[in-house]
């Protein structure tokens, strides 16, 4: 008889052990993706305190390049840009480059960058290079900052 009292005893100290290991496991779990999704929204709210104010397409025939200016219109220092261009040929969107920018911009500042885009091949019905196609318009994005 005393024996089964402990063999109560211990299962429930085991279940009650492993449910406390459980909710602290999901509580963490929980816990970081509500950070990266406070972290992700405040990186999209940094982007509108952030401006493109010109650019200009200075690519070659082997290389797509852009440079232009980011002026910062928000209260802190940034320090680290995404950029992203999109290109298009007669409105029809046909191909997206990203770069990333590590520069440090205080508020009220503008500073220029060079965004160079990455050749990267792309399967359709045949394999084709992207310096090969031809655009007729872009735009550049700023899709992150920090």
């Amino acid at each position: 008889m005393n024996n089964t009292i402990k063999d109560i005893f211990s299962k429930i100290l085991f279940g009650f052990l492993f449910g406390i290991g459980l909710s602290i496991s999901l509580f963490a779990s929980f816990y970081s993706m509500q950070k990266t999704s406070r972290d992700a929204l405040k990186s999209i709210n940094q982007t509108k305190e952030l401006e493109i104010t010109w650019h200009e397409d200075i690519s070659s025939s082997d290389r797509l390049q852009f440079k232009g200016g980011i002026k910062n219109n928000g209260k802190e220092m940034k320090r680290f840009f995404e950029l992203e261009v999109e290109f298009y040929n007669k409105d029809v969107f046909i191909y997206e480059s990203r770069g990333q920018i590590e520069s440090k911009i205080e508020p009220g500042e503008e500073e220029n960058f060079i965004l160079i885009c990455k050749n990267r091949r792309t399967k359709c019905e045949d394999e084709y290079d992207i310096f090969n196609v031809e655009y007729d318009s872009y735009k550049i994005y700023i899709n992150s900052a920090y």
